[in-house]
C-alpha cells in the first residue's frame, strides 16, 4: 500500500527526477523532461485542491524574503536574454520554482509527507538503476561491465564518456551531444537528494539501516557519475549531520555512542590504507580532488572574464553570454554578466535570505531540541540546502539551481513551516488543558506529537 504514495504527484516528481535526462518532446526550442510530468501533475493539484491552494499561500508568505527578490531577478533575466539562444534558462527557473511552491505546499498539508517523500526516493534511485541497466543493454553495455572495468583500470573517462554519455544519449538524434554528458550533474544532484529525502522519511526510533545502505549506494552512484561538487557536499552532510544528531538527541546508550566512535575511527583508518595502496582507483581519486584539472582551470578562466565583461557594461549587464562556449558557472557574475548590477544583488539577496533562514533554523533547534517536533530526522532536514547553497558558485546553466536542487529547498521550506504550525497547535493544546487533543496523536514512529490532520495554517497567516 505504501508503494502507491510514490504514485501522488509529490512522490513521481521525487521519482523521476533521477531519469530527467531523458526528453520526451521539444518545442519551441525546449525541452520536455520526463521529470516534468510530476511538475505538472503537482501544480495542477495544487490548483484543483483547496487544502493545497491554502498551503502554496502559506508557503509564498512565509518565504517571501527570498522569493520575492528572485522572482525580480528572473523577470529582469527574461528581459536580458528575451530573442538569445539563453531565452528559455528563466522560464525553466519559474516552472522549477512553481513546483517546488507545490511541493512545499503539499509538505505542509499532508496527513503523513514523510512515507510519501521515503517511497518516492527510493523508487527513484531503483529506477535510476534499472533505467541505465535497460538502456545500456541496448547499446551492447551493462552495469557489470562498467564496473568491472572501473574497479580494475580506474578509467573515468570509460564511465563518462563511454557508458553514461552512450547510455544518456542513446535515443538522441546525433545533435547536441555534449549536453546529454552535462545532465550527469544534474543526475547526481538528484541522486544525492534523494537519499537525503529517504532518510527523512524514517520516523522510528532505532538505526535506519535501509537509509543507511541507500545512502551508501547513493554514494557510490554519484562517484561513478563523477560530479565532484556533489561528492563535498555529501561528506560533508554526513559528517554534519552525524554531529547534529549528538547534540539534538540523548536517547542514545553510552554503548551505542562507543560504537559509532570506533566505527568512524575505522572508517578514518581504512581510508587512509586505503589511499596508501598502489591501485589505478585511488590514483584517480587522488587525481580528481587534486583540483588540477581542466575543469578547475576553465573555472578560473571564465571568473576573470565575467569580471572583465562586468567592467565592460557594469551596470545594464550584456545580455546573453558565453565564454569558449559555455556559460558562466556562478550565479552571481552570470547574473551581474547578463543583467546587470541589480540583478547581482538580487541573487544576492535571495542566497543570503535562504542561508540566514538555515542557519537561524539550526541554531534555533540545537539550542532547544523540543522546537523540533515532526517525526522526521531533524538532522537530515538540515541538510537538504546545503547543495543548494554551495552549487551555485560554480555549476552549469549559469550558476541557476536544478530540479533536485529546488526539491531540495522545496522539502527542507516545507518541513520547517509544517513543523512551526505544528509547534502552534500543541501550544494550542496546551493552553486547554482539560481539551482532549484530538487533533494531534502520538507518533508511534518517533515518540513525538503529530498531527492526525493537516496542521491549520490561518494562524500564519495573520
Amino acid at each position: 500500500m505504501s508503494a502507491l504514495k510514490a504514485f501522488h504527484p509529490a512522490g513521481l516528481l521525487i521519482a523521476l527526477m533521477s531519469v530527467q535526462w531523458a526528453p520526451i518532446a521539444k518545442t519551441a526550442g525546449f525541452s520536455v523532461q520526463v521529470a516534468y510530468l510530476g511538475i505538472i501533475l503537482l501544480i495542477m493539484l495544487t490548483l484543483a485542491s483547496a487544502g493545497m491552494r491554502r498551503g502554496f499561500v502559506a508557503v509564498l508568505r512565509r518565504n517571501a524574503s527570498w522569493l520575492v527578490p528572485y522572482a525580480v531577478y528572473l523577470l529582469l533575466l527574461t528581459l536580458a536574454l528575451y530573442g538569445s539562444p539563453g531565452q528559455n534558462m528563466a522560464p525553466r527557473q519559474i516552472f522549477y520554482l512553481t513546483g517546488a511552491l507545490c511541493l512545499s505546499a503539499f509538505i505542509v498539508q499532508s496527513r503523513d509527507p514523510g512515507r510519501t517523500l521515503r517511497t518516492g526516493a527510493g523508487i527513484g534511485i531503483s529506477l535510476f538503476i534499472l533505467v541505465i541497466e535497460i538502456i545500456a543493454r541496448d547499446v551492447g553495455l551493462s552495469w557489470y561491465v562498467a564496473l568491472q572495468h572501473f574497479l580494475t583500470t580506474g578509467d573515468f573517462d570509460f564511465i563518462v564518456y563511454g557508458f553514461f554519455r552512450a547510455v544518456f544519449n542513446a535515443y538522441s538524434d546525433g545533435e547536441d551531444l555534449a549536453v546529454a554528458a552535462a545532465l550527469k550533474n544534474g543526475v547526481a544532484v538528484s541522486i544525492f537528494v534523494m537519499s537525503l529525502i529517504f532518510r527523512i522519511g524514517y520516523g522510528r526510533r532505532g538505526a535506519d539501516w535501509r537509509g543507511v545502505g541507500l545512502t551508501l549506494l547513493a554514494l557510490f552512484l554519484i562517484l561513478m557519475l563523477n560530479t565532484r561538487s556533489v561528492l563535498i557536499v555529501a561528506g560533508v552532510s554526513m559528517l554534519l549531520a552525524s554531529l547534529l544528531r549528538s547534540a539534538t538527541r540523548h536517547d542514545e546508550s553510552t554503548a551505542a555512542l562507543v560504537m559509532k566512535m570506533a566505527l568512524a575511527i575505522m572508517l578514518v583508518l581504512g581510508t587512509v590504507l586505503i589511499f596508501l595502496t598502489d591501485n589505478p582507483v585511488v590514483g584517480m581519486i587522488s587525481d580528481r580532488f587534486a583540483f588540477e584539472d581542466a575543469s578547475t582551470e576553465n573555472r578560473v578562466a571564465q571568473y576573470g572574464w565575467a569580471l572583465q565583461m562586468i567592467e565592460h557594461n557594469l551596470l545594464l549587464g550584456n545580455g546573453y553570454t558565453e565564454h569558449d562556449g559555455r556559460l558562466i558557472h556562478n550565479l552571481f557574475l552570470s547574473a551581474w554578466v547578463q543583467a546587470g548590477l541589480v540583478a547581482f544583488f538580487l541573487v544576492a539577496s535571495f542566497y543570503l535570505a535562504v542561508a540566514g533562514i538555515w542557519m537561524a533554523f539550526v541554531f534555533k533547534v540545537t539550542s532547544n531540541p523540543q522546537r523540533w517536533v515532526l517525526p522526521m530526522p531533524f538532522e537530515w532536514v538540515a541538510m537538504l540546502p546545503i547543495l543548494p547553497l554551495f552549487r551555485v558558485w560554480l555549476s552549469g546553466d549559469a550558476g541557476h539551481l536544478f530540479l533536485g536542487e529546488w526539491v531540495a529547498l522545496a522539502t527542507f521550506f516545507g518541513c520547517v513551516l509544517r513543523n512551526d504550525l505544528a509547534m502552534r497547535e500543541i501550544a494550542g493544546m496546551r493552553g486547554h488543558a482539560n481539551r482532549v487533543p484530538v487533533s494531534f496523536r502520538a507518533s508511534r514512529r518517533a515518540g513525538q506529537l503529530m498531527p492526525s490532520t493537516p496542521p491549520a495554517i490561518g494562524h500564519l497567516e495573520t
